[in-house]
Parts: C-alpha cells; structure tokens; sequence
C-alpha cells in the first residue's frame, strides 16, 4: 500500500508545510509566555536534547535507506553475473538442451528488465513475475533432463548457477520489499515538529527568521531518505545498465 513517503516530492512538501505549522505555533506560544534567564537556559538544554535525538534518528534512517538502496543495486550486478555465468556454461551442455537453455536465458533476461521498467503497473508487475516464474521452471526442468543423462562435475557446476540465477529472484523481490517500518517514519516526523516547536518556542526573536532554515533542512533529509527507500517511485533509481549490457551480450 502506497504511503505519502512513497512519493519523495509531496513527502518534501507535506513534511515543510506541516513543520512550518509547528514553528508558528511555537513562535505564537513563544511570544505570549515571556522567559527569564534560567528558563531560557533550561530551554536551550531541552532544545539541544530534542534536537540532538532528532539527529540521531535522521542519520540512522539515511543510512538505512541508504543501505538498503546499495543492496538493490548489488543484486542488479550479482543476478546479471548469474545469468552472464550460466549462458556460459551452457556450452558445457549436450544438442539440443544447449540451445533451448541460451534461448530461455535470452528471454529470462528481457523479462527481469520488463520487471523493473513496469513501475508502478500491478498488472505490469504481476506478468513479469509470473513470466520469470515459467522461465525458471522451464530453466530448470532442461537442467533437470541433461543432470539425468549426464552426471559429473560439469554438469554439477551448471546446476549450480542455475541454482542461483533463480534464488537471486526472489532475493531482489525481498530486497525492494524491504523498507523503512512505518513505526520509524511516524517517530521521525513527531519528534520533527517537536523539534521545530520546542526550538521557536524558547527561541530570540532576533534569530527566528533564521530558524526557518531548521525546518526545511528536515524536510530536505527526510525526502531525501524517502526517495531512497522508494525503489519504484522514487527519483533516485537503481541502474539497470549491468542487465542492459547483458541484454545486448546475449543477442550476439
């Protein structure tokens, strides 16, 4: 189910809109309960608290979404050696399974990619997982037939890649499922505009204008993260290049 953090641009501007509530309201409350020195000294250590945890929490979910992000682009590179290896190795097979295990490789591939370029499509996704899925079978049940006739460390080894070329599919399903708990967003935008109300609170009216920059610098974090952690509807998308070449190798 899509959430307002699958779509980086109206995370950047519902998070600004909402953080900028939360210093106005800050500086109306601010402004109306005047501050002697020990309070004020009192609110710059809770200010500093509340923003040193907000820190804290900001760069674990970056790295997070960042970490997460490489283990995609990983997969990308490891799936395409995979397939790279086993179309290979089937030279190593006998007429006429070498042949029909290029093709379905060839096909495997045009699929993985129709995967990814689906976007957002359900329907999109939804074929081009089942047509991997018949691929894989098919890959399989030719592995299976030449393992029968033909058992040695040749055929062992084909086996092998086979083996991971398709477990690396489900690998990538798990790894552009796995994102940032929701439990974690929702803590990050309360302590958010906390954070933005605390500091306007107990802030000088000299420097307010310059804690405009706090709440936008945020926002700016936090789509960012979420663009991160959006492999389909983000604007920093993982790179597809390794497959294409791979694509273009295979039609040789």
């Amino acid at each position: 189910m899509a959430t307002l953090f699958d779509y980086p641009r109206l995370t950047m501007v519902g998070v600004t809109f909402l953080l900028l509530v939360a210093v106005y309201l800050g500086g109306r409350s601010g402004r109306a309960r005047p501050f002697g020195e020990d309070e004020r000294s009192q609110m710059g250590t809770i200010q500093g608290a509340i923003l040193g945890v907000l820190a804290l929490l900001l760069g674990f979910s970056f790295s997070m979404a960042l970490q997460r992000y490489d283990t995609r682009r990983k997969l990308v590179v490891d799936e395409a050696n995979a397939i790279g290896t086993t179309y290979l190795r089937a030279d190593t097979l006998p007429d006429p399974a070498r042949d029909k295990v290029k093709q379905i490789l060839r096909e495997y591939v045009d699929t993985r990619l129709a995967y990814v370029a689906a976007g957002t499509d359900t329907q999109a996704i939804a074929d081009a997982l089942r047509h991997s899925k018949q691929l894989q079978a098919s890959l399989w049940q030719e592995t299976a037939q030449v393992a029968l006739r033909q058992r040695d460390d040749v055929t062992s080894s084909f086996m092998s890649t086979v083996n991971e070329t398709i477990d690396l599919d489900a690998k990538r399903q798990a790894a552009l499922a796995n994102r940032i708990p929701g439990s974690a967003w929702l803590l990050l935008i309360v302590l958010s505009v906390l954070a933005c109300f605390v500091v306007e609170y107990g802030g000088s009216r000299h420097v307010r204008l310059m804690r405009a920059a706090v709440p936008l610098a945020i926002a700016s974090i936090l789509a960012l993260t979420a663009d991160l952690d959006s492999p389909r509807r983000g604007f920093i998308n993982v790179s597809q290049k390794t497959m294409v070449d791979l694509q273009k190798d295979l039609r040789k």
